[in-house]
């Protein structure tokens, strides 16, 4: 009696399920501004303003950006992370409506917003794919 069918099996069962499934890619961004959210008590997390490629403008690319932030937040107890595709745009955040001839442009480009706060128990990534103002997806980790 053979039984050499029987070692991938047994091979695939000790690898486990992790093996089976493909790692889900990193979208890469630029981060352009980072500052520490403090509270009474200390340091506890970041804000960043970060910058994507616009080929990752995608909702489904989003929704995976939203996971690795929210993956890369997993020790903070706050974390706000501002999401574009261009930088000009980025640039623009601070003084988003000050301008109203940019509004346009700066919206445009707007991609989403991610927010993680321990202490609400929030943990979200709001995307917009079309920009801010287009349709809309809230995400919740």
């Amino acid at each position: 009696m053979r039984h050499h069918g029987l070692l991938p099996l047994l091979l695939l069962s000790l690898a486990g399920p992790a093996a089976a499934q493909a790692p889900v890619p990193k979208i890469p961004y630029r981060v352009m501004e980072q500052w520490t959210v403090r509270n009474p008590t200390g340091t506890c997390g970041y804000g960043r303003l970060i910058v994507i490629n616009p080929s990752h403008r995608r909702a489904a690319d989003l929704r995976a950006l939203g996971r690795q932030l929210n993956d890369e937040a997993a020790g903070e107890r706050v974390s706000l992370v501002v999401v574009y595709d261009n930088e000009r745009a980025a640039r623009m955040w601070r003084t988003w409506g000050t301008e109203p001839r940019e509004g346009t442009f700066h919206d445009r480009h707007l991609l989403g917003h991610y927010l993680r706060n321990a202490s609400t128990g929030e943990s979200s990534f709001q995307l917009y794919p079309n920009g801010f103002g287009g349709p809309s997806e809230t995400v919740r980790y």
